[in-house]
């Protein structure tokens, strides 16, 4: 599940999904309740196509 959540993090990173709660002027910050609520439903959704998302990553 680690990989899982690693690429799965990755991936909504440079889909810039954490881009609109990002606070902070100098170094911006994504707040940890926030990035729960952006894993989670993304988890739901991916882990029964897990195969095909790796295939997109590569």
């Amino acid at each position: 599940m680690r990989d899982f959540y690693y690429w799965l993090t990755y991936g909504l990173h440079k889909a810039q999904a954490f881009k609109f709660v990002r606070r902070g002027s100098v170094i911006p910050f994504v707040n940890i309740g926030e990035t729960r609520d952006i894993i989670q439903p993304a988890a739901n959704i991916i882990y029964p196509h897990w195969q095909q998302f790796k295939i997109i990553l590569q």
